[in-house]
């Protein structure tokens, strides 16, 4: 009777390991104990009802099974986050091909992947809505997120960097941000890389601290100090809009920011990326330095700034003058 109860317990402990492993409940029970009381009390509310819809689903297969594959994705901060990832590039896959072939048109887009997601998340319509609404459940939400997709597309940088890029705007809604996301799929994956470049030769830490420095948010814009004098652009925030403030120089250029689909921040980022690659010390450390060259085409394509051309010249005549 004795081993009857223990063989029991053993096959259903192999049953039940792998699924909390594969879902994250483990690593996501000790990211919610290192929170303060009221994040927890939040965090243990999505805990708890993720793990009773997961067990409706357990894989009873598993028991038959000398090995079990389980992915793995560092930083995860929720539970289910990796199959949440799943489900968010399925629907990104099917309305994307859609799109391609002209099915559907943007606002189309949009708004059946909210739809879409209302029906498939793993954390059912209620704590879904529940997460865009809470800016800090959403930060958990949206990394974990972020680092399935860094994993899943080989990009060497840290949620953290990837976050801030994307969410420092703050005219941009939660919404906005994640849907900016799905809906430029392929073009913020290149953008990524762009970055990842970028921190290989300067240092994620180094590059980060810059791009937040020539970001400004101001009540009024008749009393800035720009950080003008690098030689850098600087990107301004205040009540009526955006300005940019071009290296040295102390005339505004207003810009519009109408387009969700396009981000002021990541352009300025961008930009002052070209700007700090142009240093002879940078392009001294790329293996083939005219491969430079093919991302300031991508930058300048992203930016869309007609005087960015100036510096990819700069950066060319660099590279001439070190070969």
């Amino acid at each position: 009777m004795k081993a009857t109860t223990v063989r029991f317990y053993e096959t259903y402990f192999i049953l039940l390991f792998p699924h909390l492993e594969r879902y994250n409940f483990f690593d996501s029970y000790q990211f919610i104990r290192k929170q303060d009381e009221n994040e927890q009390e939040l965090l243990k509310g999505i805990w708890d009802t993720s793990l009773t819809s997961s067990l409706k689903n357990i894989d009873e297969n598993v028991m038959n099974l000398d090995n079990v594959e389980i992915s793995l994705v560092f930083d995860l901060r929720l539970p289910c986050a990796t199959i949440e990832y799943t489900v968010i590039r399925s629907i990104c896959k099917i309305l994307s091909k859609q799109q391609s072939e002209n099915d559907i048109t943007v606002e189309d887009f949009e708004q059946r992947l909210w739809l879409k997601l209302n029906d498939k998340t793993t954390y059912g319509k209620k704590l879904i809505h529940k997460i865009f609404e809470n800016n800090k459940l959403f930060e958990h939400y949206f990394n974990d997120l972020l680092c399935s997709f860094l994993s899943e597309n080989n990009i060497q940088l840290t949620s953290n960097f990837v976050f801030k890029i994307i969410c420092t705007n703050p005219t941009r809604s939660n919404k906005t941000r994640f849907q900016s996301l799905l809906t430029n799929w392929a073009e913020i994956i290149q953008i990524f890389r762009i970055f990842e470049l970028g921190a290989s030769l300067i240092g994620e830490d180094s590059l980060l601290k810059t791009f937040m420095k020539q970001f400004i948010e101001i009540d009024d814009q008749y009393h800035v100090d720009a950080n003008n004098k690098n030689d850098l652009y600087t990107l301004i925030l205040f009540k009526e809009g955006f300005a940019q403030f071009e290296p040295g120089n102390d005339e505004r250029h207003l810009k519009s920011n109408s387009n969700d689909n396009r981000d002021l921040f990541i352009e300025n980022c961008l930009m002052n990326l070209l700007k700090k690659l142009q240093k002879p010390k940078y392009v001294r450390n790329v293996e083939s330095p005219k491969q430079l060259i093919t991302k300031y085409d991508l930058i300048y394509h992203e930016t869309a700034e007609d005087h960015v051309k100036a510096d990819k010249a700069t950066v060319q005549r660099t590279i001439l003058k070190l070969e």
